[in-house]
C-alpha cells in the first residue's frame, strides 16, 4: 500500500510540474516547435505555389509559414540559419490579384509585416544583422518554411 501511495504521489508531482509548459503537444521528428506551432525549413527550390502544395502534403494543416510577431520572425530566422546556407525562403504571404490585398495562405490575419516594395509573393531574407522581406514574382524558385498548429 505504501508503494502505491509513493508511486501515485510521484506521478502527481510530474503531472503538476509539466502543466503549463507546453508539454501537452510535440512536433513530428524534424520539425521545431514555437508558440504551439511546428515549423520546418526545406532547402529544395520551389516556386510559391509548389512550395505551398508541398507544405500541405507534409502534415495535415501545414502551409507556408505566416509570421505574426518579431519574436516569431526571429525564431524562423534562426531556424533557417541552421538549415540553409543562403537564408532566403518563401513564407505564406501573397497578393493573389496583384492589388495590394495581401493574404496569409493559412487565412490568418495580416498583423505583422516587414518588406520592401515589390509585388506578388513574399520571401524572407535572413542576414547576420537583420531580417527583411522582399516581394518577388511567385514563379521564382526559393527554399521555404512550412508551419502548422500543434
Amino acid at each position: 500500500m505504501g508503494r502505491f501511495i509513493f508511486v501515485s504521489f510521484g506521478l502527481l508531482v510530474v503531472a503538476i510540474s509539466l502543466s503549463g509548459t507546453g508539454a501537452g503537444f510535440c512536433c513530428p521528428l524534424g520539425w521545431s516547435s514555437y508558440n504551439q506551432h511546428c515549423y520546418k525549413v526545406f532547402s529544395e527550390l520551389k516556386n510559391w505555389d509548389d512550395a505551398e502544395s508541398f507544405c500541405y502534403t507534409q502534415h495535415r494543416g501545414s502551409r507556408l509559414a505566416s509570421i505574426h510577431s518579431r519574436k516569431e520572425e526571429a525564431f524562423v530566422g534562426k531556424l533557417a540559419s541552421q538549415t540553409l546556407e543562403f537564408t532566403s525562403m518563401w513564407i505564406g504571404l501573397k497578393d493573389p490579384w496583384k492589388e495590394c490585398n495581401w493574404e496569409w495562405s493559412d487565412d490568418t490575419k495580416l498583423d505583422y509585416k516587414v518588406w520592401t516594395r515589390r509585388p506578388y509573393c513574399t520571401i524572407m531574407v535572413v542576414k547576420t544583422d537583420r531580417i527583411f522581406w522582399i516581394n518577388s514574382g511567385c514563379e521564382k524558385t526559393s527554399s521555404f518554411v512550412c508551419k502548422f498548429q500543434a
